[in-house]
């Protein structure tokens, strides 16, 4: 067999190898530097990895090309050692690696956004009607002073307000598609309870960041809450399955694109001592901006607690109820300050 005789050293350690043999040559049986066959596959890349195994135990080894695939051979004195390693190998590396389990979705929460939109509607009318002879934009609205002065509700029911149809009506079917999709991912009450959370704090933090006085009304905060809250679950999840890192990092490419593509939408007012009104031309992308940085935050912590999986049917609707008691009793607390 030609080639036998020579080595190579790789990496400290020192194997035979063949110049591609395509047969056994005869050998003395009870000779224990004869080559003897270990293993034989028709996957040359098979081949190559139990040859490393062998290699890493610093085992001489070769590899013949026979007529039905390569054969692994060893010097017969380290036969059955090789043959231990090899089968060592195989053990702890069945299914592996792990087949991605197929996403087991949860109930989609379509009955908490049928709700939302309905919730935000009837504000809607009541806001166009002036019903009960209430300025409830004036009201309800984030005053980023009055917030300061400790009128917390406001960052609340700001959520609940909008300037016009099309403000509304984006807020509305974007805001119930993400939700229903979240709501799958981590549960219909973890989801609309960190979308509340997500838009609340993130008026909040908007208030704070900004230097000068502000006003601003609109369901998009806790909109791109639910996006940054998805991405982050999803990112956890596929970090988890130990997926690669281009499979990690594309739902959030794909979100922080969607964020730059839309988040450039909503009504954001800057006033001063001249001018109390609200004008439909400005833009609050800092309220946007702190929304999907909070649900980020919720959802990446609620992925990694595992709440979707921990917590039952009747805990979920019990928060999705928890969530909307939240935006009444917001109302109720606004609506305290006309007596």
């Amino acid at each position: 067999m030609s080639g036998l005789g020579r080595t190579k050293r790789d990496h400290g350690a020192v194997y035979d190898y063949m110049s591609a043999p395509t047969a056994l040559p005869a050998q003395t049986p009870d000779d224990p530097h004869a080559w003897v066959e270990v293993a034989r596959t028709p996957d040359a890349r098979t081949t190559r990895h139990m040859a490393l195994v062998l290699q890493s135990m610093n085992v001489p080894h070769g590899i013949a090309q026979m007529e039905d695939g390569q054969a692994l051979l060893v010097r017969r004195a380290q036969a059955a050692y090789a043959a231990e390693q090899l089968a060592r190998y195989e053990r702890e590396n069945r299914g592996w690696p792990p087949r991605e389990p197929g996403f087991a979705p949860l109930p989609s929460g379509g009955p908490a956004a049928v709700l939302y939109g309905g919730l935000l509607v009837l504000m809607h009318i009541l806001v166009i009607e002036e019903r009960y002879g209430i300025d409830w934009r004036r009201m309800g609205r984030n005053a980023s002073e009055l917030v300061a002065q400790g009128e917390w509700w406001r960052v609340v029911t700001a959520l609940t307000l909008h300037g016009d149809l099309a403000h509304l009506a984006g807020n509305l079917v974007f805001g119930a598609a993400f939700a229903v999709v979240l709501s799958q991912t981590l549960g219909a009450g973890v989801a609309w309870c960190g979308i509340l959370l997500a838009g609340s704090v993130g008026n909040w933090v908007n208030d704070v960041v900004r230097t000068e006085p502000h006003v601003s009304i609109g369901a998009s905060t806790a909109v791109f809450g639910a996006l940054g809250m998805q991405i982050a679950a999803e990112w956890a999840r596929r970090k988890e399955l130990r997926l690669s890192k281009v499979r990690r990092w594309t739902p959030v490419v794909m979100g922080v694109g969607l964020l730059a593509w839309s988040g450039m939408g909503g009504i954001s007012v800057e006033t001063s001592a001249l001018e109390r009104h609200v004008t439909l031309d400005k833009v609050d992308v800092g309220a946007h901006l702190a929304g999907f940085a909070v649900g980020a935050v919720l959802g990446l912590a609620a992925a990694r607690a595992h709440l979707a999986q921990r917590l039952s049917s009747r805990t979920q609707s019990l928060l999705a109820t928890g969530a909307l008691l939240i935006v009444v009793l917001a109302w109720v607390r606004a609506l305290l300050t006309l007596g």
